[in-house]
């Protein structure tokens, strides 16, 4: 008669924490490392989670994290839903943390230097591969220039090859691929 006058998300909640009994002991655990002082041998700094799917992983560290934060400690949770790369995980904790009122100004300062340079690279890397209009493509002046290298190589054609330039060369190039495309 009690559990009808529980809400649906009570009721839930009360479910998940029965389902958790097992888990008890690694709760417990957790909660008295942090009477631990970390220069004890029996002081841990690493709790594995580990089992099958579907066992309670994700909770059991959402309450791990709420003890943690109960006890005055600073946490930040991250996994591969949030963040897919390494500087992503740290926008992720830098992030949890400020929410906390710890800010980490000096990794916000590099993360916004790396996104700055990241950008710039992709820029270059757009650029070379399609080129402004009347220059010619990457991909054509190293083949420009390869192939005046060889040809310099040649007896008797070598000193010739320092008259033509590689950009009109390579430019002739892409004049003729796209006459090509076009057919």
């Amino acid at each position: 008669m009690a559990d009808a006058q529980l809400s649906m998300q009570q009721l839930v909640q009360r479910r998940r924490s029965a389902a958790l009994v097992a888990r008890s002991a690694e709760r417990e655990s957790f909660r008295a490392n942090f009477d631990i002082p970390p220069g004890d041998a029996r002081h841990r700094f690493l709790f594995h989670v580990h089992g099958t799917t579907g066992i309670g992983k994700t909770y059991l560290i959402g309450e791990f994290e709420q003890i943690a934060r109960e006890r005055g400690a600073l946490t930040a949770c991250v996994d591969d839903r949030a963040a897919s790369s390494v500087p992503e995980a740290l926008a992720v904790i830098s992030r949890q943390f400020a929410e906390q009122g710890r800010r980490l100004k000096e990794l916000e300062r590099l993360l916004e230097a790396h996104r700055e340079r990241r950008h710039e690279a992709e820029t270059a890397a757009l650029a070379a591969l399609d080129p402004a209009p009347g220059g010619p493509s990457a991909g054509s002046m190293t083949v420009a220039r390869a192939g005046l290298v060889g040809l310099g190589l040649v007896p008797g054609i070598g000193a010739f090859t320092g008259a033509i330039d590689p950009t009109q060369l390579a430019q002739g190039a892409d004049r003729l691929r796209s006459g090509l495309r076009a057919r």
